[in-house]
């Protein structure tokens, strides 16, 4: 697909997909495949998988129990961002559970805390961190969240292929420390660009001032930046939301604070159960994106039923929602640990 291709009116495929003679890429590549198929010929034919050298990713493998038996709930492979040298210099010296790495090995910083935090089995709380951090938060506190179709051929004029449109946020207001949290959320329901109703109900909703939470900020962020070119009446919203954009996450990412059952992740799918344990999305129709993505596709292009319709809005209302109130909710639990 051609990355840069726009789509305006109708599909132009000649522009939309790119041919490229890769015989000289795959020639280059010959001998190595031979070499590895021939490698794994042999070890398909050991009698027995000891003595085999295991992948050094265990949370990708397609037979972990082969690969990876008795490993450790907490192990090496969960420290961040852990070179495979380092991996293997751990495996040599009998190393898989995090609780055994020597204090003498050498790790960053954040390494050397996450694995601290799992052989102490004990939180950490920066409490003076935490508390500068707060310093910088100005109320009303926002809590957003989008949820985005990605399509390989735009269904829309102003989108590249594999763009994500966003169809859908929800938006959490905390005015004051101890004063109420208002819920605003929006689902656009439309056979057109999604993106042109929920922008314009999100800067009613979303106000010009306030400390705006997202967890992967990354995420949002880009989203705004798309947003603001094929909405360009929005651009300056946009850019001015983006400035006020605070990743919730960073909180567990810069080793603020840390719990041993983060199991060495800042995913909110870790932090969330570990914070907040009462609130999961395990019993919800729709619990995850990718759910969330095919729902809107039935539903914009009328392949469900009245009743199921709408059944799939509310279902992915709740879905949406719950991740803003999660925010709301591990935010709360952060300033209690930095007072």
């Amino acid at each position: 697909m051609n990355s840069e291709y726009i789509r305006y009116s109708n599909i132009n495929l000649a522009d939309l997909v790119i041919a490229e003679d890769v015989t000289q890429k795959v020639l280059k590549l010959k001998d190595e495949v031979d070499k590895r198929r021939f490698i794994a010929l042999e070890i398909v034919f050991e009698p027995s998988q000891e003595g085999i050298q295991p992948c050094l990713n265990p949370k990708c493998c397609p037979c972990p129990d082969i690969c990876h038996p008795g490993l450790p709930e907490f192990s090496i492979f969960d420290i961040p961002m852990l070179s495979k040298k380092k991996k293997t210099e751990l495996i040599s010296q009998g190393v898989l559970d995090i609780k055994n790495v020597p204090k003498t090995f050498a790790l960053n910083s954040k390494q050397r805390l996450i694995v601290e935090v799992a052989q102490s089995n004990q939180e950490l709380i920066n409490r003076e961190a935490i508390q500068k951090e707060f310093q910088h938060f100005t109320f009303p506190l926002y809590f957003l969240d989008y949820e985005t179709y990605l399509s390989v051929i735009p269904l829309y004029d102003g989108y590249k292929p594999q763009q994500q449109m966003v169809f859908q946020y929800s938006l959490h207001k905390m005015e004051s420390l101890n004063g109420d949290i208002r819920h605003t959320e929006h689902l656009a329901v439309t056979k057109d660009d999604p993106s042109k109703s929920l922008i314009k109900q999100l800067r009613e909703d979303i106000g010009d001032a306030g400390t705006v939470f997202v967890w992967f900020k990354p995420f949002e962020m880009t989203r705004n930046k798309e947003l603001a070119i094929s909405q360009p009446e929005y651009a300056m919203f946009l850019e001015d939301l983006n400035e006020r954009i605070y990743d919730l996450g960073d909180f567990i990412n810069f080793g603020f604070y840390l719990h041993p059952k983060f199991m060495g992740s800042w995913s909110i799918k870790k932090v969330l159960p570990v914070i907040v344990p009462e609130l999961s999305n395990d019993e919800m129709e729709i619990g995850k994106g990718d759910m969330a993505m095919m729902a809107w596709w039935e539903l914009i292009n009328d392949r469900l039923s009245t009743d199921d319709a709408e059944k799939t809005k509310t279902a992915l209302l709740e879905y949406c929602k719950l991740d803003t109130f999660a925010m709301v909710t591990i935010w709360k639990r952060l300033f209690e640990l930095g007072n």
